[in-house]
Order: structure tokens, then C-alpha cells, then sequence
């Protein structure tokens, strides 16, 4: 992948008629499941109204940070991304491991990421792709040594890299999809892909929640036991299908494309 992407070489008012097409149906079916869910909740008690409740707002909130960011452009999403994996940095660094993960390498490693979006706003999408994991390791490794302290030294850096792996290089990739130039795909240019990923990304989430809770009962992982073997089935085969519907929309891959070939 060549950089060169500019900082705003995403115009945020010509939009891909096919991104403004999912954005729609975005906001359309979650106003159609929010009216369904109200009316569902009519005769609940009221802490799941409650819970079900503060769970529609959490999908406004999230339904609108995506579509928005993805009618602003590229600008926007990398700034979102980047926000999302210092979150999630934060989040693991507060999981009980033993000894704990030292707070230096949590800010050691929160500049990295910081430097890291850096270099993909500024179209250095190289820069990203190649630095990004040796700094993962080098920089809370020098942070370790320096502060004097080295004990747990291969336990701690361990977590702490694999930590920026997860959380921004994985994350990050979505920064590089909306880095690439528009005509690496015709339909709905790189937002489409980055709301391609998005979306199948969320119909797993709810379809693995909604099989698993009407017909879960084998337990998948002791680490989520909400999590069951129905429900990760019910997700990949929701997520398989939306794929399909939705390459049509927003890649340059269809179902006729994949038989082709």
C-alpha cells in the first residue's frame, strides 16, 4: 500500500450516492427497531425497560458516531479510531492480571498510539503498517529499563505490546482502508469499505446476542459466559449473509463476482 493520502483528500460533501444509501438504511432501521422495541417493552418490568432502554441509546450514540464520521470523511474516522483504541488501551490495562500492567507503559504505549494515527492522518500509511509493531514492542521495552524496575520484564511488555496489536494495529487497519484512493473501489469509494466492515462487524454482535439468548445454552468460553456455541453460529451465519447483501452496496466484490471466480 502506497501512502501519499492527503489530510483532506476526502471531500466531506461529495459523498458516494451508495455510502448515503447505507447511511439512510442505517438510521432507518434502527428508528424501525426502536419503535418495535418500545412497543415490545410496553408490559416488561421495569429494570429491563430500564436495561433495554439505556441499550437504545447506546446504538443511537454508536449508529450516529459511525454514519457521521463516515459522511465526514477520512479525517474524521482516523480521529474516531484513534479515540477507540486509547479507550480500549485504558480497558486493558485495568483487566486483573498478575502483577498488573504499570501505568508508565499504559502512557508509554498511549503515545504510540497517538503517533501512530499521526502517521496515518498524514497519509504515511507505511509508516503505520511497518513501525507500528516494532514500536509496540521498543518503546515500553525502553520505558521498563529506564525506570530502573525489570521485574515480570517479559510478562509485562508482553501484555502491554499485544495490548497495541489488538487495540490499534488490528483497529488501525480500518484507517488504512480509508486511506486508499477512491477508485480502489468504484461503488462507494474507501468509506464504503470502512462502513462495510462496520456493519457486518455490528450484525455478528446482534445476531450472536439475539440467537444465543433465545436458543444459547452451550456455553462457549469461561472468560464470556453469556457467550454461547448457537449464538457464535447464529453470528456467522448472520454475518456471511450481510455480507453478501451488502458487497453488492459498498465493495467492488458481489455474489456474482465470488462465483466468477
Amino acid at each position: 500500500m502506497k501512502s501519499g493520502a492527503s489530510l483532506f483528500s476526502m471531500n466531506p460533501i461529495a459523498v458516494a450516492p451508495n455510502v448515503a444509501w447505507a447511511a439512510a438504511a442505517a438510521v432507518f432501521t434502527l428508528v424501525a427497531s426502536t419503535i418495535v422495541r418500545l412497543v415490545a417493552l410496553r408490559h416488561q418490568p421495569p429494570d429491563i425497560v430500564a436495561t433495554r432502554l439505556q441499550s437504545l441509546k447506546t446504538w443511537w450514540v454508536v449508529v450516529g458516531v459511525f454514519v457521521g464520521t463516515a459522511l465526514i470523511g477520512r479525517a474524521a474516522i482516523i480521529g474516531l479510531l484513534a479515540v477507540v483504541s486509547l479507550m480500549s488501551l485504558r480497558e486493558f490495562g485495568a483487566f486483573p492480571f498478575e502483577p498488573r500492567i504499570e501505568q508508565r507503559l499504559i502512557r508509554a504505549s498511549s503515545v504510540v498510539i497517538v503517533a501512530g494515527y499521526t502517521a496515518l492522518l498524514l497519509g504515511r500509511t507505511e509508516t503505520f503498517a511497518v513501525m507500528l509493531p516494532l514500536l509496540a514492542v521498543m518503546v515500553p521495552s525502553v520505558v521498563a529499563v529506564l525506570s530502573g524496575d525489570v521485574s515480570c520484564f517479559t510478562r509485562q511488555i508482553g501484555r502491554i505490546a499485544f495490548a497495541i496489536l489488538v487495540t490499534t494495529y488490528g483497529l488501525g487497519h480500518l484507517g488504512l482502508l480509508v486511506s486508499l484512493p477512491q477508485d480502489a473501489n468504484p461503488f462507494a469509494g474507501a468509506v464504503g469499505l470502512y462502513l462495510f466492515v462496520v456493519a457486518i462487524t455490528e450484525v455478528n454482535d446482534i445476531a450472536a446476542a439475539l440467537v444465543g439468548r433465545k436458543y444459547g445454552y452451550r456455553k462457549l468460553t469461561a472468560i464470556s459466559p453469556k457467550k454461547t456455541w448457537e449464538g457464535f453460529v447464529g453470528g456467522v451465519v448472520a454475518t456471511i449473509t450481510a455480507s453478501i447483501l451488502l458487497g453488492q452496496w459498498l465493495t467492488a466484490v458481489s455474489y456474482t463476482h465470488l462465483r466468477a471466480h
